[in-house]
């Protein structure tokens, strides 16, 4: 895995709610914060204050090994009530978004993780260890995916309905 192929990590699952039910869960832009390790708030730029092709809003961050920072995030797609996607920083330092698709059990939720072109935390360290690319990048990946894995079972949560992950 390389970072100059701008690789992604996703987490899906089946929430047992009506799609539109589950929209409006995942396009509330403060999901991620409960199941997040580094989000911990966000605020609707204004005059956005939903979500629009062109809204913006900030992430506030912080980690242990990098400090705190703020993101600037703008929906690149918003197709309610099947697609939500957003840029952060620009140029993107990753892309982050949700796909969701329903039938007779439910809704099927895809949350999806991609690095971008932009320069992210990782990049000092793969400019500092080559070798070690894919390794770093690895365990960003299992990292985002176990957090992304929390916000699906979240929605269901906010929701009073069951999930059944399935990967």
């Amino acid at each position: 895995m390389r970072r100059a192929d701008n690789p992604s990590v996703s987490a899906r699952a089946i929430v047992a709610a009506d799609i539109a039910q589950v929209w409006a869960v995942i396009s509330d832009i403060s999901l991620p914060i409960d199941g997040s390790g580094e989000l911990h708030a966000v605020e609707w730029v204004a005059p956005a204050d939903g979500p629009a092709v062109g809204a913006v809003f900030l992430g506030h961050n912080r980690n242990d090994h990098m400090g705190e920072w703020t993101t600037t995030c703008t929906l690149v797609a918003c197709d309610a009530p099947r697609s939500l996607r957003w840029a952060v920083n620009d140029p993107p330092l990753a892309w982050w978004g949700y796909e969701l698709s329903s039938d007779a059990s439910g809704t099927t939720v895809v949350q999806t993780f991609q690095l971008g072109p932009g320069m992210s935390g990782l990049d000092p360290l793969i400019e500092k260890y080559p070798e070690r690319e894919h390794e770093f990048i690895t365990g960003r990946f299992e990292q985002k995916r176990a957090e992304m894995a929390a916000n699906l079972m979240m929605v269901g949560a906010r929701l009073g309905v069951g999930v059944t992950a399935l990967d």
